[in-house]
């Protein structure tokens, strides 16, 4: 039976329905602008933290260099951003679906207790999971790492080969594949981001005059830096710190540099190759190069032989001369021949004449 006032509950539920929908649309424009402005918010930290505390030709440099990696974040947080505005979307027209059903008449009790008891069993059963998928969300929306970044993790060092919602993959030095799961991701250290520092050792002998060193290494940075191709990779020109350490053989001299994120491996190899050719170039010796010898005679193999076969020979015919027994006359030397000094003091002999 239809009651008498059916037009003024029809004008009702319509106007309740109609307010609760304006109400979720201006609730979704509300959060899609709010996720909009987190997104702009999380990019701009990330170029602002790039380059703080830097100069403008490092600010600069690092820009270059990491455009991919700014580009790469900027896609990835609008692919997440679009992501979290569809799932709000799709919990509130599920929320503005009961509530329309509800207000017609519908009872959706059940279904909610249903549903509500299905996530909480669901939460229970699966809590290390939603604790990966949260991680991995926020990872991702604060691009803590990338692929091809180069990080620390937990301790273990590797390359990042892929970032998943629920696991991420390492690959170490040694080619191993390491799989962390995100919800055990506690301390992440990342080379690639930002800039790093080289300090770089070179030794040279101590009996050199180490601001003659100094003086050298100096100019060998400056002319570094000059070049165009290693003045991009360069964010201010290297620094020579001098003398940090020396023993009885050695003296250390430290250059300092900065380059961007994962690239000081090429600055470093190229400033130690440049100071050792100058200062080789400059008479500065290396540490190897202090060893002393004194120059000896070259000695001919063959005489050698032979003087040494000439002295084993002498020394046999005076043990043979030992050996021999004393029966030979007297003014006879054991050998059994007379000695030329007595034939020439003995007297001549003359016969007995009568």
């Amino acid at each position: 039976m239809i009651p008498e006032n059916w037009q003024a509950i029809l004008t009702e539920k319509t106007l309740y329905i109609l307010v609760t929908i304006v109400c979720a649309l201006i609730l979704r424009w509300v959060v899609h602008k709010a996720i909009n402005k987190a997104i702009q918010t999380a990019a701009a930290s990330r170029r602002k933290l790039a380059g703080a505390g830097l100069a403008d030709r490092a600010v600069a440099v690092l820009a270059k260099a990491q455009q991919g990696n700014q580009d790469r974040a900027r896609q990835r947080t609008e692919t997440l951003g679009s992501v979290l505005a569809s799932v709000f979307d799709l919990v509130l027209v599920i929320v503005v679906a009961l509530m329309v059903l509800s207000t017609l008449g519908l009872s959706v009790g059940p279904a909610i207790a249903s549903a509500g008891i299905g996530g909480l069993a669901l939460g229970f059963g699966a809590q290390s999971l939603v604790k990966d998928l949260i991680s991995g969300v926020f990872l991702i929306f604060e691009d803590q790492f990338g692929v091809g970044d180069y990080v620390t993790i937990n301790g273990v060092q590797g390359t990042v080969l892929k970032v998943g919602f629920r696991v991420t993959q390492l690959q170490d030095a040694s080619g191993e594949i390491w799989y962390i799961r995100n919800g055990e991701v506690t301390k992440v250290g990342n080379q690639t981001q930002g800039w790093s520092s080289s300090y770089v050792q070179i030794p040279v002998g101590i009996t050199e005059d180490p601001f003659k060193v100094v003086r050298i290494l100096e100019e060998v940075v400056a002319s570094l830096d000059a070049e165009p191709e290693w003045r991009e990779q360069l964010l201010e020109t290297p620094t020579v710190l001098g003398l940090s350490n020396f023993n009885d053989r050695v003296m250390n001299f430290t250059v300092m540099a900065k380059s961007p994120g994962n690239e000081q491996w090429s600055v470093e190899r190229e400033i130690r190759a440049r100071a050792m050719t100058v200062l080789r170039e400059a008479g500065i010796r290396s540490p190897g190069l202090l060893v002393e010898t004194r120059p000896y005679d070259v000695v001919n193999v063959e005489e050698h032989s032979l003087t040494r076969a000439t002295k084993q020979d002498s020394l046999l015919r005076r043990r043979r001369r030992r050996q021999e027994p004393e029966t030979a006359p007297a003014g006879t030397p054991a050998g059994g021949e007379p000695s030329s000094d007595d034939e020439r003091t003995q007297p001549d002999e003359k016969p007995n004449l009568p």
